[in-house]
Order: C-alpha cells, then sequence, then structure tokens
C-alpha cells in the first residue's frame, strides 16, 4: 500500500449479495488484521478499516478528505464519556500532525479517509419500496417468524434525494450538517470518487478495544424522543432488544476473561429518535484483539436478525440486499491494535444528482407493519434534512 490516501481493497466484492458462508465471515476480518498489522510495522499511523455487510473489506492510510475537509476524533474524551468516538469536521483544517490540542486543552486526533488512487465502489441503484411494498415484505418475514425458526428479521430499504434544477449535492455540506445535529454519533465520511461518497452518523458501536478493555453497545428498539420513555415498558421493543443483547453476550463470552451485562436496558438519543441501549463492558483475554471481537459479533442481530445463519439466508434470499457500506462497519485501528468499529447505519451514498439513503427496522412476532414503516421514515429524516 502506498501512502497518501491509497485504498486497497483486500476483497473487492463490496456489492455482492450472495450467501456467504462463515468461513468467509471469518477470513475477511482476519485478512484484515494481517493487513493492518504489516501497515503498522511500516507507519504508526493509525489505519481505516470499512467492511460491507456481509462482503468485501477495504483498508486506507491517514489523509485529509477530498473534499478539503479535515476529520478530528475527539477519542479520549468520547471513552470518558462512555459515548463513543464521534468525529469531527474542520472548514479550515489544523496543520498536519499526529495530534493537535484543541482550544479546551484536549488532544484530538485525526480521523482516516481515502484520498485518491482506487476508490471504494459506489453501491448499484437500488429499488426503492414504497410504503404497500414495505408492508407486504413485513408480512412475510412475520409469516417466517411465526414457522417458529427465526426470531427476528431487520429489513431495510432505501430512499433517493435528487437536488432541485440546477444545483448539485454537496458532501461537505451534508456532513458538516450531520455533525452538527447529531454530535454524540460517530460521523463519517468515505469517499467513492472527486465528489461522491458514504456519509453517515451512526449511534452504534460495535466495539472499542484499548489495550485488553472491551466496551460495546446493545442498541435496538426505537422510538420518537418524545416518546422514549414508552420503551421501557414495550413488551415488542424489550424482546426485540433482549435477542440483540443475548446474542451479543454469548458472542463475547469465549472471548472475555470478564464480561460486564446489566440487568436491564437504558435510553439513549440519537437525533429525533431514541433507543434501548445496554452498555456491555469487559476484559479481554490475552491475544484477543478488535477483529476478533468483530468477527463474533457482526453482524449482530441488530443489523440481520436471529438466529443470525438463518435469518442471513432469508434476507439475501427473500429481499433487494442494499449494496455497499450498509449495515457494515467503519472504524479504524491504531498501533498496538486499538481501535473502534461502528454499525455503518444512519447513512447515505451522495453524488452530485442523487443521494440513495437506507433505513431499517427489526421485525418480531408482534411488530406492526405500519409503525415499523413510521421508523424506516424517522431514521430516513436524519440524513434526508442534511441534503436538503
Amino acid at each position: 500500500m502506498q501512502s497518501g490516501g491509497i485504498v486497497t481493497i483486500v476483497h473487492d466484492d463490496v456489492n455482492t449479495s450472495t450467501t456467504t458462508p462463515e468461513p468467509y465471515l471469518q477470513n475477511r476480518f482476519s485478512t484484515a488484521a494481517l493487513r493492518c498489522s504489516q501497515i503498522h510495522e511500516q507507519s504508526q499511523a493509525p489505519v481505516a478499516v470499512a467492511f460491507g455487510f456481509l462482503r468485501g473489506v477495504a483498508i486506507g492510510r491517514p489523509s485529509l478528505d477530498p473534499f478539503g475537509v479535515e476529520v478530528v476524533e475527539r477519542s479520549g474524551a468520547a471513552w470518558r464519556r462512555g459515548q463513543g468516538a464521534t468525529t469531527q469536521l474542520w472548514s479550515s483544517p489544523p496543520q498536519v500532525g499526529a495530534t493537535q490540542a484543541s482550544s479546551s486543552g484536549r488532544f484530538e486526533r485525526r480521523s482516516l479517509l481515502p484520498r485518491r488512487g482506487l476508490w471504494l465502489p459506489p453501491p448499484p441503484l437500488p429499488s426503492c419500496a414504497g410504503r404497500a411494498q414495505w408492508i407486504a415484505q413485513v408480512l412475510e418475514a412475520r409469516a417466517e417468524i411465526d414457522r417458529g425458526r427465526i426470531d427476528k428479521l431487520v429489513l431495510a430499504r432505501a430512499a433517493t434525494v435528487t437536488p432541485r434544477d440546477g444545483e448539485r449535492l454537496s458532501v461537505p455540506r451534508a456532513a458538516a450538517t450531520l455533525r452538527l445535529r447529531h454530535p454524540d454519533a460517530h460521523c463519517f465520511v468515505i469517499p467513492t470518487g472527486p465528489d461522491s461518497a458514504y456519509l453517515g452518523a451512526t449511534p452504534e458501536l460495535l466495539a472499542a478495544v484499548r489495550g485488553r478493555t472491551l466496551r460495546t453497545h446493545a442498541l435496538a428498539g426505537t422510538a420518537l424522543a418524545e416518546r422514549g420513555g414508552e420503551l421501557l415498558h414495550s413488551a415488542k421493543d424489550l424482546h426485540e432488544h433482549a435477542l440483540v443483547v443475548g446474542a451479543m453476550a454469548r458472542g463475547l463470552a469465549p472471548l472475555c476473561e470478564t464480561l460486564e451485562v446489566p440487568g436491564g436496558p437504558g435510553l439513549r438519543t440519537a437525533g429525533q429518535v431514541v433507543h434501548l441501549d445496554t452498555p456491555l463492558r469487559g476484559r479481554l483475554r490475552p491475544g484477543v484483539g478488535l477483529f476478533d471481537v468483530a468477527a463474533a459479533l457482526h453482524p449482530t442481530p441488530a443489523l440481520a436478525g436471529w438466529p443470525n445463519g438463518p435469518a442471513r439466508a432469508w434476507l439475501v434470499a427473500r429481499t433487494s440486499m442494499p449494496g455497499g457500506l450498509y449495515r457494515g462497519l467503519v472504524g479504524e485501528v491504531r498501533p498496538g491494535g486499538d481501535g473502534e468499529l461502528y454499525a455503518a447505519i444512519r447513512m447515505a451514498h451522495v453524488a452530485p444528482h442523487r443521494a440513495v439513503l437506507w433505513a431499517g427496522a427489526g421485525i418480531v412476532a408482534q411488530s406492526d407493519p405500519a409503525a415499523e414503516w413510521d421508523e424506516t421514515q424517522w431514521k430516513l429524516r436524519a440524513v434526508r434534512q442534511a441534503l436538503t
């Protein structure tokens, strides 16, 4: 890999939506771990990583992003808050360097974006389901759940935004707006061309590793922020959330010497919505790293469903799977193995003349199709408002 933001495509089939065997899901994380280790032997700079939902991984070197906007991560402060790292966009980038001291005295470390060379491929143009089609798909998913083989399926749909005549959509403007409106989210920008990119503001931390300390969050169950308190008494949402917590705890148990799982969820606000949130904390066994955790957890039941294998197979066979990075992972790895990985949700692919947005909802036996449509509308709104 060369310097200056060149992207290495380790598996270049990010957009493939075919049934993926378990060995592949494991191998792409081990391949990424090996490649990051090789890069860190040459340079002490962090490495950016991006994984597709079921296929594909790209690894990038640190650089300024191609749109003239510096990306800065307040990792230390965010760690102390226990909210996950947050990425900030600067219209006037500071001097290039490993760290910069902010006016508040905190050290800010640049996040990583590819700048030139091999761009990540843009997603294929999706088919955008209307309300009637979505409701029919939720009913089909519920019927599959009623057969007893699957407990939860996460359906996703796409929407498009086009600019007014004579105007163009702007990646830097949309990214800056997302950052201002979602200060506690992990905001990311991953270029796919000189004026196009994946961008998003994800609230969902898959894993953060520092030394042998692990933290992660089970995030499932959604309501409008003003009705968030109802989630704590919703049998449907508590069941959906418990499936995620249980699966993550079982996946992490073999990797951890100790694992702390709270007895019940709290609430976490993400823009105009609120989620049930259970933070998990653990001490990793010697030799276990960030990508081992990712291989054990991804995709969680919050991204695909449960049980994982049957849910993935059903989604591939019965739905129009979004391509690209949606429901994948984005993050960075630092020398020594510390790093963070986030679920690539609340996101869009933005190009000058069209943006494709995605949103999903977890379907369980008690799900109401109309309510699940409304939930996807709320989630799409977070990114749509940054584009219009």
